[in-house]
């Protein structure tokens, strides 16, 4: 055990993109991650906002060559350019103009002792996913639900799995939690829940989940 690390991001892990530098280096003090694609006009930073988190996010591009579009504005981001977003409610989003691009992202809440977000777990757990592995995609899931109980889309992703499984019971269970946390998912156009398109209980509580939109 040193008192530092050092990383390779050729070398670094790389699950679908997403080079995870956080976990790899266990970092405490705030989240960090890079992301990589092959061809340009892939997203490299998928549009998100922070509003959950309330992060203040930096992003650097080490590689290649972005375009940002930021709160509405278009940013070109040759490698080297830092782009740093305050705002947590602003849209922020990055694609590739030439393939092979990196970016490097870093964030926090001012004022307050990071600790690492729900995203993380969703985002471990649709590696097993993308394999057809949806067994460990539900494991995956289950445990961010058990560290972050509040989170409806960790309860959509395991009603979604249980879906693929064939085990309808648990599959409305958790989705009904979902939906009782707010999720703004439509289950009936999504292609993991294809099993349950036509279930009176799907179609329910889609039914109120959109009349609940509607209030909004």
């Amino acid at each position: 055990m040193t008192g530092w690390s050092v990383v390779a991001l050729d070398e670094a892990e790389h699950r679908r993109g997403w080079i995870p530098l956080r976990e790899l280096l266990d970092v405490h003090a705030y989240g960090v991650n890079a992301w990589s694609v092959e061809n340009a006009g892939d997203p490299v930073i998928p549009e998100h906002d922070e509003r959950e988190v309330q992060h203040e996010e930096l992003y650097v591009v080490v590689r290649g060559h972005a375009r940002f579009a930021v709160a509405g504005d278009e940013l070109d981001a040759p490698q080297g350019t830092i782009v740093f977003v305050r705002d947590p409610s602003a849209r922020r989003g990055a694609v590739a103009v030439e393939a092979g691009t990196v970016v490097l992202s870093a964030g926090a809440k001012p004022g307050s002792a990071y600790a690492p977000s729900a995203w993380e777990w969703n985002a471990r757990a649709f590696q097993p996913y993308h394999e057809g592995d949806y067994e460990g995609a539900l494991a995956g899931f289950r445990e961010g639900h058990e560290r972050f109980p509040s989170n409806w889309t960790l309860l959509y992703n395991m009603g979604c799995m249980a879906a693929r499984l064939g085990r309808r019971d648990e599959a409305i269970e958790h989705l009904r939690a979902a939906y009782a946390l707010g999720a703004d998912a439509d289950p009936l156009t999504d292609d993991d829940l294809a099993s349950l398109r036509d279930d009176s209980e799907l179609v329910a509580i889609a039914g109120k989940a959109n009349a609940a939109r509607q209030r909004a």
